[in-house]
């Protein structure tokens, strides 16, 4: 990532660089960087435009950004990791600096790392193992890390601080909502008689997860289930149905897509208008008369 910052960001995302590389449809890499795009949804071959867009919209917010004064967070959990910022101190700090002389980097460390005296840079040992993984996860690496929690507390205004909070603590009870609405429907959907709503003989079902196979269950006696339609398990199967991504989906005359992910309904929607009419496209909610 040095090299994207010191040359501002000029050959990132090089379509001749990228590549497929394991079996998850969609995820691919930079072979030059070696950095893995795991969360887009677009397809690179077929939508490379669209998502060189997207991140030269976050490109230019953050080299504007840049320009202020920064402080970088980096995780530091190897021995590997540990020599190469040892050795290379001289670069980072003249690429942390290049937009704004006052910014710097501080670097959260494994507590069994042995640091030096000579070690250039601030860092503070974090109690717990870095971890990829879920928002929650990522959160709690901060637990009880007192030193760094202080460092923000002195170093970062009690309104910043106070607007932090306030936003997890939103995204917070934004969870628990959703997860609410999800049990809510799962239960109605589980006591729902399908017997005399066929829909249509032929449905999609977008959304592999527990409340899209529950309706699999119920649909799968009176109607003809093509496919699910899931991002993340696509390439999968479930009860001999096929689980595809959404760009190997051919539409079909009167074949009805029932969205199980009820709760985003309208995002998605928009995402199936291309391929689907409006009115083939079915909130699960509104077939169980739920209102939310």
């Amino acid at each position: 990532m040095l090299h994207y910052i010191e040359t501002d960001f000029q050959d990132f995302l090089l379509q001749g660089n990228l590549e497929r590389y394991d079996d998850v449809p969609l995820h691919f890499r930079d072979k030059q960087s070696g950095i893995k795009f795991t969360h887009d949804t677009e397809n690179f071959e077929k939508e490379y435009e669209r998502l060189k867009e997207k991140y030269e919209q976050r490109i230019s917010r953050f080299l504007d950004k840049s320009k202020s004064k920064i402080c970088y967070l980096r995780s530091m959990q190897s021995e590997d990791d540990y020599e190469y910022i040892s050795n290379n101190s001289a670069y980072i700090k003249w690429v942390i600096k290049k937009n704004n002389p006052d910014s710097e980097i501080v670097f959260l460390c494994n507590n069994t790392l042995l640091i030096k005296d000579d070690f250039e840079f601030r860092y503070f040992k974090m109690p717990k193992m870095w971890r990829v993984g879920s928002r929650i996860e990522l959160c709690s690496y901060f637990d009880h890390a007192t030193d760094f929690l202080s460092f923000c507390g002195e170093n970062y205004s009690d309104a910043n601080l106070i607007k932090n909070l306030s936003f997890e603590l939103e995204n917070h009870e934004s969870r628990l909502r959703l997860t609410e609405r999800r049990y809510k429907t799962l239960t109605t959907l589980l006591s729902y008689d399908f017997s005399g709503d066929i829909i249509s003989d032929k449905v999609i079902i977008y959304g592999a997860g527990v409340i899209g196979k529950e309706l699999y269950k119920k649909k799968k006696w009176q109607t003809s289930v093509i496919c699910f339609v899931d991002r993340q398990m696509a390439g999968g199967s479930f009860e001999n149905v096929k689980i595809i991504a959404m760009d190997e989906v051919q539409p079909e005359t009167g074949v009805k897509i029932i969205v199980s992910a009820a709760y985003d309904f309208e995002n998605i929607k928009k995402g199936l208008l291309n391929k689907f009419a409006e009115d083939d496209i079915i909130s699960l909610d509104v077939i169980l008369n739920l209102k939310f």
